[in-house]
């Protein structure tokens, strides 16, 4: 396992830079309803032409029967799929499997899984197994309560792991499961399954279930949820404290790119936006030793400071900012000082850009002289902003509405409405950041007088709507 890096430029030229095979894959999860969503996500991941897909489950709504799965799997990803015998195309061009997937709850419905286990053709004994592709060794878990061989940290099937990541000599080894072990949803967080991973040798360990995408890391240890591939998109519930990367307002797909060195990562929506990118480095480029980094307000302004106790070949510091701790952009640089020290060195910063409200973020992006680069922090000040409000409008609506919303920081908002009676007929959960969001609903009532509630950050905003 190394260190971590991101950073969108390294992500770009990876896509243009990586040769050979199993260099280049994606991951869907939750996935296997058809409709316009799935439709949409297998076409953003079939324009990337990956060399092939894995899958974190569910591949088949709503029982996991052998009647839906073509028209669920085959329908969108058959050009993946080998052997396949279903009715919307050709199989697999090489004649070789591409498409990996993991068991879902939803897949096990029916026969304990057994049409899943007809429709795929997988390595070892289907239900848990692993490949190999480039520069990555795929380890697939079941992590059904009906698994034979156990879901505990203790069971055979966690033995099985444990050995074949200690034997596996891979540059990354990546584990993927149906059930989240760290989640910021309501499914997640299922204590059985938070084996000693790190421990043990994997890179990165992966996920759907909670049908969200959020990036964690627990004890040095990067975790993805990504269960956005096809059926409902669900707010999440309580934000944890490991969650770096969180997005539950639109489905889409993962895309990797792996060198002998690095594994970068990139979740897009179904409309190719770039929500969230990250690199895992196999090794440290850049011999500094930071010692610490810290931001304080004084009063419109920012100050930052940071120590090294080692530096060799540093050009200098990028300051980046971002007002919700995913986006960020540079705000400034400070040039290293002249030569290699061994000694602690000591850096400033002032930021004096007017207009930030609420939580804003900061990181370092360390660069070396060969172009090399490092984040640090990120490290959150709050500004006095505007205040928290709720508008609804418009009032009275047909059939669409939109709340905008103005929050004082990043955090989880309540959505509800509420008939004349107080009987509540609609909800949902959204993450929300410091300043102005707006979110557009088609809540399926009837003519009348209902009340737009919302609940954050402590504040509770009320309106009331008609519907027409």
């Amino acid at each position: 396992m190394g260190k971590v890096y991101t950073g969108v430029v390294t992500m770009v030229l990876l896509l243009i830079a990586i040769p050979g095979w199993g260099q280049r894959f994606a991951a869907i999860g939750d996935f296997g309803r058809v409709g316009q969503p799935e439709q949409d996500v297998a076409t953003l991941v079939l324009g990337w032409n990956p060399e092939f897909i894995i899958s974190l489950g569910d591949n088949n709504y709503e029982y996991g029967q052998a009647s839906t799965m073509d028209q669920n799997v085959g329908q969108y990803y058959h050009s993946y799929i080998y052997p396949y015998t279903g009715a919307y195309g050709a199989t697999s061009d090489p004649q070789q499997n591409r498409f990996f997937p993991c068991l879902g709850n939803h897949d096990v419905m029916t026969l304990k899984g057994q049409p899943y286990l007809d429709f795929f053709t997988l390595p070892g004994n289907e239900r848990y197994y692993d490949f190999v592709r480039g520069n990555v060794h795929f380890f697939v878990l079941n992590s059904n309560a009906s698994e034979p061989d156990g879901i505990t940290s203790t069971s055979v099937q966690a033995q099985w792991l444990q050995q074949q990541l200690a034997a596996a000599t891979e540059p990354w080894k990546i584990v993927y499961q149906h059930h989240s072990p760290y989640s910021s949803g309501d499914r997640g967080n299922d204590k059985k399954l938070r084996w000693p991973f790190r421990q043990w040798g994997a890179s990165l360990v992966m996920a759907g279930h909670d049908h969200h995408y959020e990036r964690l890391l627990v004890d040095s240890l990067t975790y993805i949820v990504n269960g956005v591939g096809g059926d409902d998109v669900i707010g999440v519930k309580k934000l944890q404290p490991y969650t770096r990367a969180l997005y539950a307002l639109d489905y889409g797909a993962m895309l990797f790119n792996a060198t002998p060195q690095s594994l970068s990562m990139q979740f897009y929506t179904r409309t190719g936006e770039l929500v969230d990118a990250y690199t895992l480095q196999k090794e440290d480029p850049l011999p500094i030793s930071l010692t610490s980094f810290v931001a304080k307000r004084q009063g419109t302004e920012v100050v930052l400071r940071w120590t090294t106790a080692t530096e060799q070949n540093s050009r200098g510091f990028g300051i980046e900012g971002s007002p919700d701790g995913l986006s960020y952009h540079t705000v400034g640089f400070v040039p290293s000082q002249p030569g290699s020290s061994t000694s602690t060195r000591s850096y400033r910063w002032t930021n004096n850009t007017p207009g930030k409200v609420g939580w804003y973020y900061y990181r370092l992006r360390q660069e070396d002289e060969g172009g090399q680069f490092a984040y640090y922090g990120p490290i959150a000040v709050h500004f006095q902003g505007l205040p928290a409000a709720l508008n609804v409008y418009p009032n009275p609506f047909d059939q669409e509405l939109t709340m905008e919303i103005t929050s004082v920081a990043v955090g989880l908002a309540m959505l509800t409405l509420t008939d004349e009676v107080g009987k509540v007929v609609w909800h949902e959960v959204q993450t929300v950041v410091a300043g102005v969001n707006r979110l557009g609903i088609t809540p399926p009532l009837k003519a009348g007088q209902y009340q737009a509630t919302v609940r954050m950050n402590g504040h509770i905003l009320r309106q009331l709507v008609v519907k027409q």
